[in-house]
């Protein structure tokens, strides 16, 4: 996740600690146990804060701890608040902590792991135990305990921890990844997963993620698929960006990470300055801009082509709405971010996948996308 997305959810998200746990799977399959012969998907309900903020529950330990967790395509790192992180911290207030002495099944490591960013730093070693994810326990898995976190966002998203769900290469802990693990085992019938994230905050579905499958129930038609150029991220090429009103950006191709655990779209100043100079919005503090609520249904389109196929976002698909102390705001999800040509100059994260289901394909390196179907089906009785 980039420190400008960081930002953006810091200072548009609420406190959620109040969030009841979804519930786990009661079924467990162990890797490697020969108990599920004929791999099927599973799956994950994900809870919708906001439009913003989307996290599952998965569990550590024996007996099993429960933890709310962000699936984030930015990282393969699993990183999990433990109870050593103190309160004089503010991010480790109000959000469960993993107590390696409550579980038998702990192996201790002790490896150092940090992350110091501009608005983000988090300190904490690795450490070892059996993790249940969508019913799949993964018996000894490395993952990070993290012991300080400061930064604006984490006392103010509802998620304890982040799953990584990105390439081996995007991981600073240097473990194997949830993911890849799962991989090893062959417990699924193919090496994918995908998301749907709802947009209807009212609904009881706030979205799912899929373990070795896709849900029709989601997506019309076709997924599209876009190789992956560079591993790591799961970045792809941009044909062009273009506004309704013929205004091109990325003209001669870009490139972008598909990101699940932002919360914005993301590209070069310049651009992002043009975008918000045609939907008319107007800065705020920091690096929010805002526009006149009234105009959302009238804003232009702005479409991504990808792969030779276009992939259009409405106004009310890239504009957020938010209650603030001045009332009513309509946030854009447009954030500038200037990174080195040939990387990832643009970021397609949740605005995006809101609109296109997304599958992450690690068989054939590729990223798919539909558009989301509506209305979608509930889920089904007693599953959050």
């Amino acid at each position: 996740m980039n420190q400008h997305a960081i930002l953006f959810i810091a200072l548009c998200l609420v406190q959620a600690q109040s969030t009841p746990l979804l519930r786990l799977p009661e079924e467990q399959v162990k890797l490697g146990s020969g108990d599920n012969p004929e791999p099927t998907p599973f799956t994950v309900q994900l809870k919708n804060v906001k439009n913003a903020e989307y996290f599952g529950v998965i569990s550590i330990g024996t007996p099993p701890q429960e933890f709310r967790v962000q699936f984030n395509t930015g990282t393969a790192d699993t990183r999990i608040q433990s109870i050593m992180c103190l309160n004089v911290f503010p991010g480790c207030q109000n959000h469960r902590s993993y107590s390696s002495w409550l579980s038998k099944t702990y192996t201790k490591n002790g490896t150092p792991f940090s992350i110091d960013l501009v608005f983000i730093e988090e300190k904490g070693f690795i450490s070892q135990d059996v993790l249940n994810v969508a019913g799949i326990s993964i018996p000894d898995q490395l993952f990070v305990e993290v012991v300080k976190k400061q930064g604006p966002i984490y006392d103010l998203v509802g998620f304890d921890g982040v799953l990584g769900l990105a390439y081996p290469e995007k991981s600073l802990s240097s473990v194997t990844s949830v993911f890849d693990n799962i991989m090893a085992s062959k417990q699924l019938p193919s090496n994918i997963f995908s998301f749907f994230l709802n947009g209807n905050r009212l609904s009881p579905l706030g979205g799912e993620l899929m373990l070795g499958g896709t849900n029709p129930d989601y997506y019309d038609g076709d997924l599209h698929y876009v190789s992956v150029t560079k591993k790591g991220y799961w970045q792809i090429l941009v044909d062009r960006i273009q506004t309704d009103d013929g205004y091109t950006m990325c003209s001669e191709g870009c490139q972008a990470a598909v990101l699940t655990g932002t919360a914005t779209i993301n590209g070069p100043s310049k651009d992002i300055a043009a975008i918000h100079r045609i939907i008319g919005a107007f800065p705020l503090d920091g690096q929010k801009h805002s526009v006149d609520c009234r105009s959302v249904p009238r804003l232009p389109e702005i479409t991504f082509y990808l792969g030779g196929k276009e992939f259009t976002l409405a106004g009310k698909d890239y504009i957020l709405m938010e209650r603030m102390e001045k009332g009513l705001v309509c946030l854009s999800t447009f954030m500038a971010l200037d990174v080195t040509p040939g990387y990832s100059e643009w970021a397609l994260g949740v605005p995006f996948i809101r609109r296109f289901y997304t599958v992450f394909d690690r068989d054939n390196d590729r990223v798919g996308f539909a558009p989301v179907k509506k209305p979608v089906k509930p889920p089904k009785p007693g599953a959050l």
